[in-house]
């Protein structure tokens, strides 16, 4: 009688946090279990580090020894980019994302979880308009209070935040949309006497001097290790970006350097209460790229969200004239 040929398995663990100790690997017994239970014998595990270079070459290894190769770490969408690009390089196909795959992950954790902490950090026209009334003693009138609130239903609207919106890690993008806030009162403030170049010029200092601190005490992961995914993320261990990355970076940084000059100067010209409720403006826009990058259309709730959001925009635009 012919043997039946013998059908197994490799699985990599890619993650620095498991090698250093910080993060118990669990997936190596589950993914196991799972496939002898198929009848697929796990042959090799082996655990390699964030390295692009070290990933390749382990799954250039195992897929040539094994019928199937499995990988799996990392934590939050940096790692998850890291591991998808080089397993396409390794297999020396196209790096891009799976439509239907990505549609039932849509539709398992619904739209609102997606988005659930943005809708909590564009609370921040309506601090600003508050701030702006407390600290700068502008006026705000009924008008204006109500063009603030129709752009927050709007983003409500889009966003449909769902019950699990308050969880401890909302607390992150609340102290997100509280320090923007604070920012645009302060640059208010002391636009009276500083230019929107200076001001800006400053805060991309700050940036860099806050994120070198950030990766000398926190860069190092040992902070890592929380079950909340979004803190998770926050503490992880960082990890060098890959050379194609180097474009989108400066990219970036070049688009937060020219924004951060025109909302100073936007912020120094006029009331924070006159300029905050054009702070929505990004959310459509943001939906705009989605549309022409990704071909992702929004559904007809979304539309209504963006009419609300132009729409107090736009009011305030018009008072402003007349």
């Amino acid at each position: 009688m012919k043997n039946k040929k013998e059908i197994n398995a490799g699985i990599i663990i890619i993650g620095n946090e498991v090698l250093s100790g910080r993060t118990k690997d669990i997936n190596t017994s589950t993914l196991s279990l799972w496939l002898n239970s198929l009848g697929v014998q796990v042959k090799e595990v082996r655990i390699i580090p964030d390295i692009e270079k070290d990933i390749i070459e382990t799954i250039n290894t195992f897929k040539n020894k094994f019928s199937y190769v499995f990988t799996t770490g990392g934590i939050g969408p940096t790692h998850d980019d890291i591991t998808a690009e080089s397993v396409s390089k390794a297999f020396n196909i196209e790096y891009g994302y799976h439509k239907e795959a990505f549609a039932i992950l849509e539709k398992y954790y619904k739209p609102s979880e997606f988005s659930e902490g943005v809708a909590i950090f564009f609370i921040s026209p309506l601090l600003i308009t508050i701030f702006s009334v407390i600290f700068l003693k502008e006026i705000v009138g009924p008008r204006r209070w109500a063009a603030v609130t129709i752009g927050l239903i709007g983003v409500l609207v889009i966003l449909r935040p769902g019950s699990a919106t308050f969880q401890a890690a909302s607390l992150l993008p609340l102290s997100a949309a509280f320090g923007y806030a604070t920012l645009h009162m302060l640059t208010r403030y002391i636009g009276k006497t500083e230019s929107a170049a200076s001001m800006s010029f400053y805060i991309q200092l700050t940036f860099l001097v806050v994120c070198l601190m950030s990766g000398l005490v926190i860069g190092d992961g040992k902070f890592s290790g929380w079950n909340d995914p979004s803190l998770e993320f926050l503490f992880r261990a960082w990890s060098w970006p890959s050379s194609e990355h180097y474009s989108i970076l400066i990219l970036i940084g070049t688009t937060s350097a020219f924004g951060g000059f025109f909302i100073s100067q936007a912020y120094r010209m006029s009331e924070a209460a006159v300029v905050a409720p054009f702070e929505y403006i990004a959310l459509p826009i943001a939906i705009f790229w989605g549309v022409l990058v990704f071909g992702e259309w929004p559904d007809k709730i979304t539309f209504l969200g963006i009419a609300l959001i132009l729409g107090s925009g736009l009011y305030i635009i018009w008072r402003e004239t007349v």
